[in-house]
């Protein structure tokens, strides 16, 4: 009986021993619930790439040099001399290439192109030189009182290259044009066209 007894006794310790190991497994089990902390490192590596996130580089400003302005400078007007009063006519004596020296009325030689000068209506005195390597010639004026259609020589002075030749035309209105041409030593050179057209 006694060992009965001990038997039973000897079970219901394994019984209890068992309960207690199933009681401390399910406490184990608890501990296993402790790895719940496991999502720390997921926090660290959202806040490491949130930071990686952070640290992007923002885009080049765009650099671009504005287009020059343009720049041009305006057309010259053409000349003109607006005459009035007592010398209400412009005229303008044209030296063909510049092959002479051309006083007008009176003023300074020139050896322009083109002189235009303010004189009174009626006749206007002429007088020109021929330039080193030309000659008078024996028609240099054009549109001249003594021009006839293909030039006049003018009265001649002096001699050498100290001749002279003078010559007159008569103007009236607001303007009036002449032309002279002194040509080479053979005579050649010298345009046929009305250089005043």
């Amino acid at each position: 009986m006694a060992h009965r007894r001990s038997g039973r006794a000897t079970v219901g310790l394994a019984a209890t021993a068992g309960r207690r190991g199933m009681s401390n497994g399910g406490t184990s089990g608890s501990g296993g619930s402790a790895g719940t902390a496991g999502p720390h490192p997921r926090h660290c590596g959202d806040r490491m790439s949130a930071a990686i996130a952070g640290t992007g580089t923002g885009g080049t400003a765009g650099t671009g040099a504005g287009g020059t302005a343009g720049t041009g400078t305006g057309g010259t007007g053409g000349s003109s001399t607006a005459c009035s009063g007592s010398t209400p006519v412009a005229l303008t004596v044209k030296n063909y290439l510049k092959w002479c020296s051309v006083s007008v009325a009176g003023e300074s030689a020139s050896t322009d192109a083109e002189q235009t000068v303010c004189v009174p209506e009626g006749a206007v005195n002429l007088s020109a030189t021929a330039l080193s390597g030309f000659i008078l010639g024996s028609a240099p004026w054009h549109n001249t009182d003594g021009d006839s259609g293909s030039g006049e020589q003018g009265t001649l002075s002096g001699s050498g290259a100290n001749q002279s030749s003078a010559a007159v035309v008569t103007v009236s209105g607001s303007s009036d044009c002449v032309w002279i041409c002194c040509p080479f030593a053979n005579g050649s050179g010298c345009p046929t066209t009305d250089q005043c057209l």
